[in-house]
């Protein structure tokens, strides 16, 4: 069960990338991540209710808004890579956010395994080769994206790390919380920072896909944190670190993107290393 989660998230996280880069593309990024995040947190509020309110204490309701902090500038920095970027190369680089767990670990004690250290080297050199020649012949533009996939793989990642933390209790209403708890921050957020910015309002042809969006994300971090309950901690970060291979796979079937070789090869250096640094065991 705790594989299917896993790889359920996986898919989910992948679909969710791949849509909000193509939303992205025709609206602004803020408007993608409100409105998308403001139509799911609605249905979260009202199931919360239905199912007797929040089943977390005041810390591990803090620790839920602060996660929703990083979540949601790991997003709007993600669609805005995937706007300006070919989603084949943006992907792979922020799922490196799994080596912040790595790092957290080694903090707190830990020694990595080989594979570990290896998935470092590898998905470093696969940075390296995704930030080769962009299809548009552009430095500037072409790097833009890069960073922006960097910053998202440090939001994520710090994320990740948090929710990891054991609680009293992780069973589906605690789940629901905490997924609450971080949607309505992440409007709040999303909300205070369009303020001023100009309309916010969208065209309602648009409103199915960010109602798909925001259900999508949601169901994936539902899934990820239904299997992270159960302790296999590296069989579902390796698992669920597979997601920027559905969305190179999406980009390539439907969006017709073409990498060239050097940027191919960084994919897939990129994916390995982030497979290894979420899968490896550490020393004892």
């Amino acid at each position: 069960m705790t594989a299917s989660l896993a790889l359920v998230a996986s898919l989910l996280w992948g679909s969710s990338d791949f849509l909000g880069g193509r939303l992205s593309r025709g609206l602004p990024s803020r408007l993608v991540v409100l409105w998308s995040q403001l139509l799911s947190t609605v249905v979260l509020a009202g199931a919360l209710a239905v199912t007797g309110g929040p089943r977390h204490g005041t810390a591990a309701v803090g620790l839920g808004a602060v996660a929703g902090l990083l979540w949601v500038t790991g997003l709007a920095a993600l669609y805005r890579a995937l706007a300006g970027g070919a989603a084949g190369v943006v992907a792979p680089i922020a799922s490196c956010g799994m080596i912040v767990p790595v790092l957290a670990g080694i903090a707190l004690g830990d020694r990595p395994g080989a594979l570990q250290l290896g998935g470092v080297v590898a998905a470093g050199a696969g940075v390296v080769c995704c930030s080769g020649p962009g299809r548009t012949g552009a430095a500037g533009a072409s790097r833009r994206p890069l960073l922006l996939a960097a910053l998202t793989a440090l939001a994520f990642g710090t994320e990740i790390t948090l929710l990891s933390r054991p609680g009293p209790d992780g069973g589906p209403a605690a789940v629901l919380t905490t997924l609450t708890v971080m949607r309505a921050v992440a409007v709040l957020a999303v909300g205070l920072a369009t303020l001023g910015s100009g309309p916010i309002g969208v065209p309602r042809a648009d409103l199915p896909a960010l109602a798909l969006l925001g259900g999508l994300d949601v169901a994936a971090t539902a899934a990820f944190l239904l299997a992270a309950r159960d302790g296999a901690t590296s069989l579902v970060a390796v698992l669920a670190s597979l997601y920027p291979a559905v969305t190179v796979l999406l980009a390539r079937g439907v969006g017709g993107e073409r990498l060239r070789p050097v940027q191919g090869l960084g994919v897939l250096a990129t994916i390995a290393g982030a497979a290894c640094i979420a899968g490896g065991g550490t020393a004892a």
